[in-house]
């Protein structure tokens, strides 16, 4: 139950490196071995990549981003074999589903993500800890990416809040001082333990 008392009514959670851990690098070393270029190239080719950066926007499908980047990296595999290899970067981020489902019976948590449609439909089905998040900003479906203001303002409108009533929390600096630009409260996340600490500021 809400407690009406208290000014914090949303907590807003990153996916990637907070509610869930990622190392891209894993797939990059999988990849190598089907490629010439070593997994530092191809790190640099497809992570945060113009062609990566579309697709979490929505603008390509994810058939086109796979065309593009086996060619671009120079494998030649299925669409399926290049979906598990790409995919699974994810594991659990231990004590953080503890922290999640405590909040959940506190305020609303939500969902606010710079992902794609691969990513998503992966760990939506892998990782039971998502399933406590009803609300869920995706980049790829709104078609605007963070730091841009656009995506927490529709986070906010999806909530039905104002910003001071919410705690945004994300492992990256330059995510948590947009967020904090638009007057939303934010914690920068350094471990589920230094997150447990922070909460005790709000609740």
């Amino acid at each position: 139950m809400v407690d009406n008392l208290n000014p914090i009514k949303a907590v807003v959670f990153d996916m990637g490196n907070v509610v869930l851990k990622v190392d891209h690098m894993i797939a990059c070393k999988k990849f190598s071995r089907f490629s010439d270029l070593s997994k530092e190239d191809i790190f640099k080719k497809i992570i945060g990549s113009s062609l990566e950066d579309s697709l979490e926007r929505g603008l390509i499908s994810p058939e086109s981003f796979y065309e593009s980047i086996s060619k671009k990296i120079g494998v030649d595999i299925s669409f399926d074999d290049f979906s598990n290899i790409y995919n699974d970067v994810f594991s659990t981020n231990d004590g953080m589903s503890e922290i999640i489902f405590e909040l959940k019976d506190k305020v609303k948590i939500m969902l606010l993500s710079n992902t794609n449609e691969l990513h998503f439909s992966w760990v939506d089905k892998k990782f039971s800890v998502l399933k406590n998040f009803n609300q869920r900003v995706l980049s790829y479906k709104i078609g605007a990416r963070k730091p841009e203001k656009e995506i927490f303002l529709h986070a906010l409108d999806v909530l039905d809040l104002m910003p001071k009533e919410t705690v945004y929390v994300d492992d990256l600096e330059e995510f948590v001082k947009a967020s904090g630009k638009l007057g939303m409260n934010s914690i920068l996340f350094k471990s589920p333990s230094a997150f447990r600490s922070e909460l005790l500021k709000y609740f």
